[in-house]
């Protein structure tokens, strides 16, 4: 008798869900991911940024925005994020933004147009613009306390990560143990 309600709560249930919408693949694929927030140096605002897939451009979005934290306030877009960073693994590298210490400014990495650099974008969206301009991408940064002065430190310089690409090609690799194959 326990096992006939079992069997019947269990058919139940599985007709009920049954009945659910399916979520479109498209839909699942083109979820917004939302990175870290990052509070201002006066706790009255965060910034962070989204990625989202483009299944229809065949890339990703990443999109910086600043919110205030008072109660109803909406996201402002700040600035276009570029091409998501990913480690060796193909992975996507979270994105932190690092405050200036006024306020005004929030600097982060980001991928355009091939190079990775530093950049900032004024917390109200009003001016965007490269900080570093380095032969080689940065691989990480720091503002220091006084905000005038950025420390930042870089790879090979993209031409020689290009020549070495390209003589592997004709080489080949060695793929060992230690060989990240994601």
């Amino acid at each position: 008798m326990k096992r006939t309600a079992a069997a019947m709560t269990l058919v139940a249930l599985v007709a009920t869900l049954g009945q659910v919408d399916a979520i479109a693949p498209r839909r699942l694929v083109e979820v917004v991911d939302i990175g870290p927030p990052v509070l201002s140096p006066d706790g009255t605002k965060v910034a962070y940024r989204t990625e989202q897939a483009s299944i229809e451009r065949n890339t990703y979005d990443t999109v910086w925005y600043v919110q205030s934290l008072d109660e109803g306030a909406l996201p402002v877009r700040v600035a276009e994020g570029g091409l998501p960073l990913r480690d060796a693994a193909g992975i996507s590298l979270l994105a932190m933004a690092t405050w200036s210490p006024d306020g005004r400014w929030i600097y982060y990495r980001a991928l355009h147009a091939g190079k990775v650099a530093v950049w900032r974008t004024a917390a109200d969206g009003a001016r965007t613009e490269p900080v570093t301009t380095d032969a080689a991408d940065v691989r990480d940064f720091v503002l220091a306390a006084d905000g005038l002065t950025l420390h930042y430190s870089v790879g090979a310089p993209r031409e020689q990560v290009e020549d070495a690409e390209l003589a592997e090609y004709d080489q080949g690799i060695r793929v060992d143990e230690t060989t990240p194959v994601g």
